[in-house]
């Protein structure tokens, strides 16, 4: 029987640098950028307050995926072996990873539309969430930091802590399928803050739901939860942005 040090010893810890390495450079960014805006910018709007918000954390988002890659790649040829071998896998399975996602959209609309017929302090048309970055739409010139922002740069790092450290990681300890709930429900709490609805988290815990399933299914393959995850935001970005 495998003790618990045996299973700790399996852990990947380098890996869990990425989360005070996140939170960290949070800290110091918004810090930093609330000495420009004191000395330099004065008063902005709300709208510029977002904005603001959003290039900090896409700046502390770049700095942990610089750090995953120094942490698992001593060279660039190694860096792009795994790239090449998790877009294998993804060519693949590409009908059936779209047949995924497909359902997974049709799920939330499904969800979504049952919301309307709910009694009226439950129902909403877009969560909080989904409120707070439509601010980023509303300026066409910020448009290519929020497509990077939410396309790309927020999957990989959602992606690789939901699945892949929480599930990846520490199911080697607590059972794979067991930290598969633990990875949807927080990636759901995560989305909900603040929410005005009990009911907003049904569309999230679809996704996380969808994104875990195909995470195991896969062999903990990342790429496979992290090309839904992106095509999700991606359409999210298209009707967002042009609808």
């Amino acid at each position: 029987m495998t003790s618990w040090k045996q299973k700790f010893e399996k852990l990947n810890g380098y890996d869990f640098l990425t989360i005070p390495i996140l939170i960290v450079s949070l800290i110091i960014l918004s810090l930093l950028g609330m000495g420009y805006r004191l000395y330099f910018v004065g008063e902005i709007s709300k709208q510029q307050e977002v904005m603001f918000g959003a290039i900090i954390q896409l700046m502390s988002y770049i700095i942990v995926i610089l750090s995953i890659y120094l942490i698992h790649f001593e060279r660039i040829d190694e860096f792009v072996r795994c790239i090449r071998y998790q877009l294998s896998y993804i060519k693949q399975h590409i009908v059936l990873l779209v047949i995924v996602f497909i359902g997974l959209y049709v799920l939330t609309y499904c969800y979504n539309a049952l919301i309307q017929f709910m009694p009226g302090k439950m129902q909403f048309n877009e969560t909080q969430n989904e409120l707070k970055l439509s601010v980023l739409f509303d300026n066409p010139t910020f448009l290519p930091i929020t497509f990077i922002f939410v396309v790309i740069a927020a999957p990989m790092i959602e992606e690789f802590i939901f699945r892949h450290l929480i599930i990846g990681e520490l199911g080697k300890i607590f059972n794979y399928y067991i930290m598969g709930v633990v990875s949807a429900v927080l990636f759901t709490l995560i989305h909900v803050t603040g929410a005005h609805s009990p009911l907003e988290f049904g569309s999230y815990i679809i996704l996380a739901s969808g994104l875990v399933l195909v995470y195991l299914k896969s062999g903990r393959k990342l790429g496979a939860s992290l090309f839904i995850h992106a095509l999700n935001n991606f359409v999210a970005f298209v009707i967002s942005a042009f609808f």
